[in-house]
């Protein structure tokens, strides 16, 4: 896939998710009517899927409108809290603090891969030489593949986003631990920073490379050894508070559901097929007066 339809593609789904965002002001202009929206904030690599979805079910009479944002995880987590939003996207394992007097389902499995230039020819990184690079300590790429005699460009996820948090686990990196050239946000920009340097390194979702539209041109997925390639498996979990209001629970009970699990295959995904499972009972009806 050329990187110009690539990135093409992800300002339209980007243009989809500015558009869920407007369902609480102009319904109307998303293709819905009426209905108080239920909004969900949070993870870059879960918005575009989920607000295809959300466009997908816009019609749909047993379904409020949806609003939803990216930012990232920690933003969502936020939000959640805040009451700014009835569901958080979260594409990273939750704590045990953040778990209480809410809801979490886990809608799918995710894996992060790093990400090299198309001319790089690097062909394995094991974990000891990504803490060296991330930590700026092999600051030359030939010191790993010899004749690359290129400088190391870090590109760096923003602290809070899903993504960053479960990379830095993985790999036991302290915060203060890495020497970052570009600190970005979304997955389609590390992908667009490391596409225009030789030298430049980054990690994303698979799913990036793998899922709808086909990989972008520019850059490759570096082999991993598998201990690490399990450790950078990750969660993609829908979260909210307790209790749930009747038209929040029909929306987590859409995303459960095999057309949701579909979509997300689709786009790379693997779905978790205990979502539903960890789906309280249906809120009682309001009682009329």
């Amino acid at each position: 896939m050329r990187k110009d339809a690539f990135m093409g593609s992800w300002r339209t789904l980007l243009r989809v998710v500015l558009c869920g965002s407007l369902l609480l002001a102009l319904p109307a202009a998303c293709g819905r009517s009426g209905g108080t929206a239920v909004r969900l904030s949070g993870s870059s690599t879960m918005a575009p899927v989920i607000a295809e979805l959300a466009l997908a079910w816009r019609t749909r009479p047993d379904l409020p409108p949806l609003s939803v944002e990216a930012g990232g995880s920690g933003k969502g987590l936020v939000d959640l809290a805040g009451g700014h939003v009835e569901i958080a996207m979260v594409s990273r394992r939750l704590n045990a603090q953040e778990r209480i007097g809410r809801i979490v389902l886990p809608l799918a499995q995710d894996r992060l891969v790093v990400i090299v230039h198309a001319d790089n020819p690097v062909s394995r990184l094991d974990a000891d030489s990504l803490r060296a690079i991330y930590s700026g300590r092999i600051r030359r790429w030939d010191r790993l593949v010899p004749g690359f005699a290129r400088p190391v460009i870090v590109i760096e996820k923003a602290a809070g986003r899903g993504t960053h948090v479960a990379f830095h686990r993985a790999l036991g990196l302290g915060e203060k631990a890495v020497r970052a050239d570009a600190i970005v946000g979304a997955n389609a920009e590390v992908i667009d920073a490391v596409s225009r340097s030789p030298g430049a390194i980054g990690y994303v979702s698979r799913s990036m490379l793998t899922g709808r539209g086909g990989p972008p041109a520019g850059v490759r997925a570096v082999p991993l050894p598998d201990p690490l390639a399990r450790r950078l498996s990750r969660p993609l979990l829908l979260v909210a508070r307790r209790p749930l209001a009747p038209a929040v629970h029909r929306v987590l009970t859409a995303f459960c559901g095999a057309q949701a699990a579909a979509h997300l295959a689709r786009w790379g995904f693997r779905p978790d097929p205990h979502c539903r499972d960890r789906l309280p009972m249906p809120p009682a009806p309001e009682r009329k007066p």
